[in-house]
């Protein structure tokens, strides 16, 4: 019989630097970032249709500061716990806090990682690099000040904490305990609990709509029929659950290099008359087309829930 390879676990950071005042986490591949918790503005029942578009305006503006060489992570983390108030002197606030003391309920965790990859080959540090990186992410924080959406980067004590709880998979508890991890074909068991992830896009057959509205409208009851609602608010329903988080990455990639791909790959699928083929060339115009005249990016995204 033939020996089971056993696979170390390691963490996804080799250790932390301050740099300006600011704790960085570096990888072993070279590669560096920084932890931004923030407050999503968006109301689940705001029934304000823009506040979804300015919070997409608001993303393609990070998108567009960091550019080439940058990836950024949105974690949003769903946790079932018990609601308890703080102290309050005002007599309304003490009446709602006894009233809901104890409640089960869901509370929503943001964090965005955003993070500069080091150049392929041996790593070698950089002051220039790590200043601009330094005053890119001074640049992202503003927009959100300006934006009015609470926004500050994690230290040290902070960041170690959310990698435990994500580890875990536990918000809710005070002191967390990392359990013995067991992986088996469909999941991750840590002690009593199991943690799937599911992808959200089907990489064997990529059928994707050519745009995406940044929400959508009820249509499920005639009261809420074109209600605003976000794309995931189905996840603020699923009832059975202990921790849920939303992962979406974008990595955006060297366009010039990118663009001379798809060209090259345009001529090729254009040498060759084929209904399929046709549609790629017209696939492909479209997206250098859409590139160029509205000034996008071209990125690499994953999709995925845990």
């Amino acid at each position: 019989m033939g020996k089971t390879k056993k696979n170390e676990f390691k963490m996804p950071y080799i250790g932390i630097d301050r740099l300006d005042g600011t704790d960085i986490l570096y990888n072993l591949k070279g590669d560096f970032g920084v932890l931004i918790k923030l407050h999503n503005p968006v109301l689940q029942y705001s029934a304000d249709p823009e506040a979804y578009n300015n919070f997409h305006s608001l993303y393609i503006n990070i998108i567009k500061i960091l550019g080439e060489g940058y990836v950024i992570q949105k974690q949003d983390v769903f946790s079932k716990q018990a609601f308890h108030s703080k102290e309050s002197t005002e007599y309304l606030q003490v009446k709602y806090d006894e009233h809901f003391e104890g409640r089960i309920h869901t509370y929503l965790y943001t964090t965005l990682v955003i993070t500069k990859k080091a150049k392929a080959g041996k790593y070698t540090y950089s002051e220039k690099i790590t200043k601009a990186f330094s005053q890119t992410v001074d640049k992202i924080t503003d927009l959100l000040d300006k934006a009015n959406i609470e926004a500050r980067v994690l230290p040290k004590k902070e960041i170690d904490s959310y990698v435990r709880k994500v580890l875990s998979m536990d918000f809710a508890s005070l002191n967390i305990a990392l359990n013995n991890l067991l992986a088996t074909d469909t999941q991750v068991e840590m002690g009593d609990k199991a943690v799937r992830s599911i992808s959200l896009i089907n990489t064997d057959t990529i059928d994707l709509p050519e745009k995406v509205s940044n929400y959508m409208e009820r249509k499920d009851k005639e009261a809420l029929k074109g209600f605003p609602v976000d794309n995931m608010a189905f996840l603020l329903a699923i009832d059975k659950y202990h921790t849920i988080v939303y992962n979406q990455v974008i990595d955006i990639i060297p366009q010039n290099i990118t663009q001379r791909k798809l060209e090259l790959k345009r001529k090729r699928h254009s040498g060759i008359p084929d209904p399929a083929n046709t549609m790629c060339v017209e696939d492909i115009d479209r997206l250098l087309e859409d590139i160029n005249r509205n000034n996008q990016l071209l990125v690499n995204t994953h999709y995925n829930i845990a």
